[in-house]
């Protein structure tokens, strides 16, 4: 979608455009790890961005207006004609009412938890609750809910995590994966500089011979001078 950000999959928030001219939310381009030369890597194609830069970026003023204004409108995931006006919490399935009801028909689904959806609510807050801050991970649904969800009952038994907690393992794994694909995408290092490297190389060990076999000649000839 031209209003998410790539990263963080949610409405943009500060949308800033890099030096490539990708756009991001400023806080996920903060929460990128930092190379050795203290640079961003684009997600996208992988260019560097100087990390001290990244908060007088410009920002993407058409992305963040785009991103905020209630003029547009999401169509239902199913029919693709009418507006998206529910969201189920479990699947997670955005569509129109009509649509939702058929697809929840059996008995199982219709447990399932509804909510309004609004196309601009915030990402760190509550699908079911909106506008509550969310505080801990539910593992099996993959969502993110608030306080008011456990007197709901509807993950009671289920495995719950802190957010800080899945956040710190989740930006591990992101950091492992962007370091495993700037290997993977590594230019491949160029002939000539490779074998000019290595003649010198080649060279500095001749001379470093060379150096050994002349000390050892002239102790030598110190030697036989003393002797004489």
């Amino acid at each position: 979608s031209d209003f998410k950000c790539f990263l963080c999959k949610s409405f943009f928030k500060d949308p800033r455009i890099l030096p490539c001219g990708h756009t991001f939310c400023l806080r996920c381009l903060s929460g990128l790890p930092t190379a050795a030369t203290d640079a961003v890597t684009c997600p996208t194609c992988a260019a560097p961005s100087p990390r001290r830069l990244l908060a007088s970026l410009p920002r993407n003023t058409s992305a963040s207006r785009l991103a905020t204004s209630n003029s547009f409108k999401v169509l239902c995931e199913e029919c693709g004609c009418s507006e998206a006006k529910l969201r189920c919490v479990i699947c997670p399935m955005i569509a129109c009412e009509p649509c939702m009801n058929r697809a929840h028909e059996s008995k199982i689904l219709q447990k399932h938890v509804r909510s309004k959806y609004s196309p601009t609510q915030e990402a760190d807050t509550c699908r079911l609750h909106g506008g509550q801050p969310v505080v801990y991970y539910h593992v099996a649904s993959n969502l993110f809910v608030c306080e008011l969800c456990a007197p709901d009952g509807w993950y009671q038994g289920h495995k719950v995590l802190p957010v800080a907690e899945t956040a710190a393992s989740h930006r591990a794994t992101l950091q492992a994966s962007l370091q495993e694909l700037s290997r993977i995408i590594a230019p491949p290092p160029d002939p000539a500089q490779q074998a000019k490297a290595e003649t010198s190389h080649m060279f500095a060990k001749l001379r470093e011979l060379l150096d050994h076999h002349e000390q050892v000649a002239l102790n030598d000839a110190e030697k036989l001078a003393l002797a004489l």
